[in-house]
């Protein structure tokens, strides 16, 4: 703040002596001058901005501490290192260069002491894109929110920011991946994932399938729905895997539906095998989700 007041009241005093003087020189000195300042602003706004806040609360340090790191949790921060008396989080660390001001990657430490019968709480919150003021503004209020555990606070920041879910946005925008509802934030999808393998019987296997042609997904208006019918035991069977939830999946896929409508099961079965799936680019005309990636079960039968 300093550097823009003073450099901004340099140059226009300098403005004024060339317009009051008129020579060549003065001219040449202002525009020199004008030039080394806004590379100089350049130069100190390139780099990231942190902010520091401290709250005081009641409880023990630990105490404060799990409701803090409690509060970052549902609002899409990631842990890293940590002690008994401390915590470091990131959010948005993988976000795509081309819209690094919105999406605004933060790092924060949290930090607790005891103050008599309460603890204080201070955390310095850092963003990588500091050379914008409106990420300069959500850092500062970010730490101001965390230090204070203001949930609602902290909720109105996450409607300022864009949330990109992973494979919409992979590498730009995937329009064949675009189904609605868009989840809104990691920790939502992280809750879908856990109740489907959560072996509920209120939970059961629906792909929803809505294929669309490609000039379809591809333009201005593109229709919403993923085609992942041919696909989909295979892309749910991983998921099941990766969550250690096996003994689940075919209650998931085939028992819990027929149950939850009164209906008999099917008595026919079919076979998946543990091993590469290739999911092709194009069938037919219509993109499947995943092309180009593999699952790691496939149809055997």
């Amino acid at each position: 703040m300093v550097l823009h007041l003073g450099g901004f009241a340099l140059v226009l005093l300098m403005l004024g002596y060339a317009a009051f003087n008129r020579s060549a020189e003065s001219v040449a000195a202002t525009v020199l001058g004008v030039a080394v300042y806004l590379l100089l602003l350049a130069l100190v706004t390139s780099f990231g901005a942190s902010a520091t806040q401290t709250a005081q609360h009641e409880g023990s340090p630990g105490e404060v501490l799990a409701r803090c790191r409690k509060l970052l949790e549902n609002h899409d921060f990631e842990f890293q290192a940590g002690t008994a008396d401390a915590l470091e989080a990131v959010r948005g660390g993988g976000a795509g260069a081309e819209t690094t001001w919105r999406t605004a990657p933060l790092e924060l430490r949290a930090t607790v002491a005891p103050a008599g019968q309460a603890t204080l709480l201070s955390v310095r919150c850092t963003g990588e894109s500091g050379r914008h003021r409106f990420v300069r503004t959500q850092i500062r209020k970010t730490a101001e929110a965390a230090a204070n555990l203001d949930r609602a606070s902290l909720r109105s920041l996450d409607r300022t920011l864009v949330h990109r879910p992973a494979a919409l946005f992979q590498g730009g925008l995937r329009p064949h991946a675009y189904c609605l509802p868009v989840i809104k934030r990691e920790v939502h999808r992280l809750a879908v994932r856990k109740a489907a393998v959560s072996g509920s019987p209120k939970f059961f296997l629906g792909t929803d399938s809505a294929p669309h042609a490609r000039e379809a997904k591809e333009s201005g208006c593109g229709c919403a729905g993923i085609f992942n019918a041919p696909f989909a035991l295979e892309a749910y069977a991983q998921v099941f895997d990766e969550e250690g939830a096996l003994d689940r999946f075919e209650a998931f896929a085939s028992l819990n539906g027929p149950a939850f409508y009164g209906l008999p099961a099917n008595q026919g079965t079919v076979t998946l095998e543990r091993a590469e799936c290739v999911i092709p680019q194009q069938i037919g005309e219509l993109v499947p989700f995943g092309a180009g990636a593999s699952f790691s079960w496939k149809f055997a039968g």
